[in-house]
């Protein structure tokens, strides 16, 4: 709205511009536009539409980006303390997904300005458009910088500054699930037979390939979660290591133990027992306080890999890396023990309302010791 007043600038010559707030179902304070002919006026308070009042009231949608995902920030101590801890993994990709593509895009846009209030889903579809054409990001990443803007604008809504999320009309764009293959059970053991250049490489992708154990649970390994009973060898999963963060439980609190090897086994202890640091770090790293480096695990199992004859573009492919390991530890059992034993032993998210009810039996763990005393 845009009209002038007699205790105006300019004897009440001055058109002032006044914006319509939806979420309000009022009008916001108004500012001077500094002209005073009504199509200079018009032009200006357009502008103001589309970029923000300068200095105007409420949140700019700019700022309230930039500093939402700060590992220190309110939304990441408010989930902590409600017992939803989000790693600093997490919080880390999401502000890289902010910092890199939806600040610049604002910035170019002219839209540093823009109040959170005025966002529309006109706005957010121009940025998932530009993220398409503009770049060579696959569909995945993009709905990935989606989130990072849809979930500050829907904390907005739940704390009443906003009456509407406006990235719920935005819809997410089609994506194409990667190809993943699993090793064939010849190629698992001329991996796992190596040669590897160092045995902490060796012994990390055999407990993998034995136990679906994920990359950070096998890295957070300590010494007294190998657990030897009457020749009876099994794991307990109870620890993560996540760069960043540390030592914590596992990924969903799927703690559990998992039977495992008793070669295996004598080779992890002794690799502990090899331990140069004295913790109690299984896989030690090349410092005191960290164990060995995901790095050099990805990079080892590439090489190894490719000595198969696989070339990288077929390892790729193929979705041929160290997490494969999980996947092959579980199509290797299926049909082999109830799908709720492994279950059990994987512990997957989508499936943990089976653990209320279903329990793996003791014959059920030696099953799953013996393949792999056979396969190992």
């Amino acid at each position: 709205m845009l009209y002038r007043r007699a205790d105006g600038g300019k004897g009440g010559k001055v058109y002032y511009a006044a914006f319509w707030n939806k979420d309000t179902q009022s009008y916001e304070k108004a500012r001077s536009t500094g002209q005073t002919a009504k199509a200079y006026a018009d032009e200006q308070a357009r502008k103001w539409f589309e970029e923000g009042v300068p200095g105007g009231s409420g949140d700019a949608l700019y700022d309230y980006l930039a500093g939402f995902w700060a590992v220190d920030g309110a939304y990441a101590k408010l989930n902590a303390l409600r017992g939803r801890q989000l790693s600093a993994e997490y919080l880390l990709s999401m502000r890289s997904a902010v910092d890199k593509y939806v600040l610049p895009y604002l910035e170019k846009k002219k839209l540093r300005g823009l109040p959170v209030t005025r966002v529309t889903a006109a706005h957010l579809e121009g940025l998932v458009l530009h993220l398409s054409e503009s770049t060579e990001l696959g569909a995945r990443r993009i709905n990935s910088i989606r989130q990072a803007v849809s979930v500050p604008l829907s904390e907005a809504r739940r704390l009443g500054k906003i009456k509407h999320n406006p990235m719920t009309e935005v819809l997410k764009l089609k994506e194409t699930k990667p190809s993943r293959e699993i090793l064939s059970l010849q190629e698992a053991r001329r991996i796992l037979s190596g040669p590897w250049p160092d045995e902490r490489l060796r012994l990390i992708n055999m407990l993998a390939a034995a136990t679906g154990m994920r990359m950070g649970e096998c890295r957070g390994l300590q010494r007294a979660d190998i657990m030897r009973n009457n020749g009876d060898c099994e794991i307990q999963v109870r620890h993560n290591w996540q760069d960043g963060e540390g030592l914590k439980q596992p990924k969903w609190g799927s703690i559990r133990r998992v039977p495992l090897p008793s070669r295996i086994a004598g080779s992890l202890l002794e690799l502990a027992a090899a331990n140069p640091w004295g913790n109690e770090f299984v896989f030690y790293g090349n410092r005191r306080d960290l164990p060995i480096s995901k790095r050099s695990v990805d990079e080892a199992f590439n090489e190894t890999v490719r000595g198969l004859g696989i070339s990288e573009e077929e390892r790729r492919r193929r979705g041929l890396t160290f997490h494969s390991w999980r996947h092959w530890y579980e199509s290797y059992l299926r049909g082999r023990i109830p799908d709720h034993a492994l279950q059990q032993l994987t512990r997957h998210q989508s499936e943990r309302m089976l653990e209320h009810y279903s329990h793996i039996t003791v014959e059920q763990r030696k099953a799953v010791a013996e393949l792999g005393e056979k396969l190992f």
